[in-house]
């Protein structure tokens, strides 16, 4: 398994990469927007590849793209540490639970280190459990829950 930042050609298989990924959010909530085309996508990539208080890695096995994470600055008034904010996290469904995803957290928290960040904050669907449980066995703990009402 290797980890890097990926460079500027690799950034559409990622973009299509993360497409396939994260299609199974709308089973955690029938308002994900599930029609994200590769441009969209490989413009975000792009910016994030290129902001400083920003973060994206790739991940490899034998010379397959298999997953990502994107992390950047979490401002939050009300809360006196550093934050650095996981934004995605995702690995093709046949690579997960091989520990892909546990090197990706590892390498973000020594390059959130080096920048001066104090935490690491993610947010995940409430009923997306594995993923709470594999954050939580990484030692994020729960600190608020989001609530949404239909108006």
């Amino acid at each position: 398994i290797i980890i890097r930042k990926p460079n500027e050609k690799e950034l559409l298989e990622l973009s299509n990469i993360s497409i396939e990924i994260f299609k199974d959010n709308i089973d955690y909530d029938s308002d994900y927007k599930t029609n994200w085309s590769t441009k969209s996508v490989h413009k975000y990539f792009k910016f994030l590849l290129k902001d400083s208080k920003s973060l994206l890695l790739v991940v490899f096995y034998k010379d397959k793209l298999i997953g990502y994470l994107s992390a950047s600055r979490k401002i939050d008034e009300n809360r006196r540490s550093k934050h650095l904010e996981v934004l995605d996290l995702g690995i093709l469904d046949k690579f997960r639970s091989r520990g892909a995803g546990k090197l990706l957290i590892l390498e973000c928290t020594k390059w959130a280190k080096s920048k001066g960040f104090d935490k690491l904050f993610v947010n995940s669907y409430i009923k997306n459990k594995g993923a709470i449980h594999f954050y939580q066995n990484l030692g994020f703990n729960k600190i608020d829950i989001s609530l949404e009402k239909v108006i």
